[in-house]
């Protein structure tokens, strides 16, 4: 028996926060809880051949609910390294012992039980990953989390090559006919991210530039009709709107990429014309500076 009437989505989240505390003895990771929201949906519907209406959407970190959709939830940033999320409000009673309020708490316990360790996040994103729509989430992926394991402050020397591979095989995977808009974008990080592995950039510059293209990438995977699901038509509007300001935020990125790569300009069209466009936007900024009396000598 299901009731079609009940919120499930708040109940499951908040009895596995609650519960996850209770068990643990500590806060909840908001890592952890989008990968049990994302599991416990795909094991309802594999299951039960049910779902309950869960807003999520595939971005930065994986498989992860759609805030904006569940006020219910209070998410806590202030450590930079970790953000926490507790349940405002009391967990709903379920409507009886039916089948998928059932199943919800048979999961919770699983879940933590399987995943509540050090290192249980890692596995349970290892988990969600392996459903990734596209190959190529999963070869970047790999790519961004060997940079962040080699970071440091002197070249990669012999681990370029590696690095190298990891690029190339993600680039490769890369679905330019399901985004096609990004074409332009994805050829101007080739470029910088190549020149960038020929000189022997730090791991630190590498993570800076491929972590630039990823966040672009990544307001365009949302919308992508396999990528998202339950999320309301507002929501999906605001991401739409956020295109255009994503996409001037990433060429400024780029040009000044380009420009501390090819000092000397570049006969490649791709790089020639992100230096050409750094230069008309900085004359422009120094044209408003100089009318708004900012300029030498005002």
């Amino acid at each position: 028996m299901v009731d079609r009437q009940f919120d499930y989505v708040r109940y499951a989240s908040g009895l596995f926060i609650k519960r996850y505390e209770s068990k643990q003895g500590s806060q909840l990771t908001g890592v952890l809880y989008n990968k049990f929201m994302t599991l416990l949906n795909r094991e309802l519907k594999n299951k039960l051949g049910e779902n309950m209406g869960l807003p999520h959407c595939w971005y930065r970190w994986g498989d992860e609910v759609v805030r904006h959709d569940m006020p219910y939830l209070v998410w806590n940033h202030d450590n930079p390294r970790q953000t926490l999320v507790t349940f405002s409000g009391q967990v709903p009673d379920p409507p009886g012992r039916d089948d998928m309020s059932t199943f919800i708490s048979s999961f919770a316990d699983s879940f933590i039980a399987r995943y509540g360790g050090d290192e249980g996040f890692e596995m349970a994103i290892d988990e969600v990953y392996s459903e990734a729509p596209f190959e190529f989430q999963n070869d970047y992926r790999v790519l961004r989390e060997n940079l962040k394991q080699a970071r440091s402050n002197v070249p990669l020397s012999n681990h370029t090559d590696l690095v190298r591979g990891l690029y190339a095989k993600a680039m490769s995977a890369y679905p330019m006919e399901s985004f096609e808009s990004t074409r332009i974008q994805k050829e101007q990080f080739s470029k910088v991210f190549d020149q960038a592995l020929d000189e022997g950039l730090t791991a630190d510059r590498l993570q800076q530039i491929s972590e630039t293209f990823w966040f672009y990438f990544c307001y365009h995977l949302r919308l992508h009709r396999d990528c998202h699901e339950n999320v309301s038509a507002e929501t999906l509007r605001i991401w739409r709107e956020a295109l255009p300001e994503a996409g001037e935020v990433y060429e400024e990125k780029m040009q000044n990429y380009a420009y501390y790569l090819f000092p000397d300009g570049s006969d490649d069209p791709v790089i020639n014309e992100l230096l050409e466009d750094r230069k008309e936007r900085l004359d422009e900024l120094g044209s408003i500076m100089a009318e708004m009396g900012c300029g030498e000598g005002s």
